[in-house]
């Protein structure tokens, strides 16, 4: 059982029950409407990420099943596979992900950002030998939303645990992810 209560959107502020029309209503937001701010402030950065963001949806999807897996995060992998399945990532590249990042199943590229992201999730800085085949093939904005991906995922997964967040209905992100 959660830590804090799950707000439900008749009882939200009318600020907060505009920004929860943009995401699925899954516990996690409802928790994080105790405050207005870190729910309207993460709503708007995940969205921003999703919507306008121009990194590959899928190489996006991996990182946060990477940090996911790698957190020891049951909510955020669980749901996140439900996501990776509507974007239509390969089984086996999710499976992949509790492994090494030089698994055969990920391109280059992914192996990169994989091995970045591994470096994240343990130092505050990159190695410049990690940093650079990334920056390299991704645009600066591009790298600047990978680093900002693994960040805000490193974020959940420790809301998510540390409140310990109730996993809703497999159905319920999968239906709202396939009509957005």
């Amino acid at each position: 059982m959660a830590l804090v209560p799950y707000i439900e959107l008749p009882d939200m502020p009318a600020s907060v029950q505009a920004h929860m029309q943009r995401v699925p209503p899954l516990n996690i937001f409802k928790a994080l409407a105790n405050s207005e701010a870190v729910v309207s402030g993460l709503i708007d950065l995940g969205g921003a990420l999703i919507s306008a963001g121009t990194l590959d949806k899928q190489l996006k999807e991996l990182i946060v099943l990477r940090v996911g897996f790698n957190s020891s995060a049951k909510y955020e992998v669980f749901q996140h596979r439900q996501v990776a399945r509507v974007l239509d990532i390969a089984p086996e590249k999710v499976e992949a992900l509790q492994g090494s990042p030089e698994a055969a199943v990920f391109s280059p590229l992914e192996r990169d950002v994989l091995r970045l992201t591994d470096a994240l999730l343990g130092n505050v800085k990159a190695p410049a030998e990690l940093l650079a085949p990334v920056a390299d093939a991704l645009s600066p904005g591009q790298l600047i939303e990978v680093i900002t991906v693994v960040g805000l995922y490193m974020l959940m997964c420790r809301l998510l645990d540390t409140l310990e967040i109730d996993i809703e209905d497999d159905e319920l992100i999968t239906t709202w992810f396939s009509a957005s």
